[in-house]
């Protein structure tokens, strides 16, 4: 079975929160564009307000969606099966998959893990706040030692 630990976003608050607070703010966002456009108080300024607002507020509720849902392809994170160790440290960009079979060695410092391979080293720098850190760490100890893979650091 495939663990999914979400990066975040380094504050206190949860995945959970994040993603609320993202969708909350997206549509007050929306509302407040909405609302500039529609009214002449300050015409024209409150057009292109509007015009700013509206499609930002998209934009924002559709990054939270994006990177705190733990079903979303495209959410930062670490995915920890039986078969890779897979990375991806930002939304547009792809993960980094690399099979437990080549893997020799993972190092591991403070929001650090060096991947050492036959061919090469794959560091995966994150940021994050300190509990999602030692579940990502502990995480990928328990199964590299289960696959009898050298795990340095922690």
């Amino acid at each position: 079975m495939d663990r999914v630990i979400l990066l975040g976003l380094n504050n206190e608050f949860s995945l959970k929160t994040n993603l609320w607070g993202h969708l909350i703010l997206g549509i007050l966002f929306i509302i407040q564009g909405i609302y500039h456009i529609e009214s002449n108080l300050i015409f024209p300024f409150g057009l292109m307000i509007g015009i700013i607002l509206v499609p930002g507020g998209i934009v924002y509720s559709i990054y939270g969606f994006l990177s705190f849902n733990k079903s979303s392809k495209y959410a930062p994170g670490f995915i920890i099966s039986e078969d890779e160790l897979s990375f991806k440290r930002r939304i547009i960009k792809p993960a980094q998959k690399i099979p437990w079979g080549h893997i020799k060695k993972i190092e591991m410092a403070p929001y650090l893990l060096i991947v050492s391979t036959e061919e090469s080293e794959t560091v995966m720098h994150y940021s994050s706040n300190p509990e999602i850190s030692l579940e990502i760490k502990s995480a990928v100890r328990a199964m590299a030692e289960s696959k009898g893979i050298e795990v340095v650091g922690g």
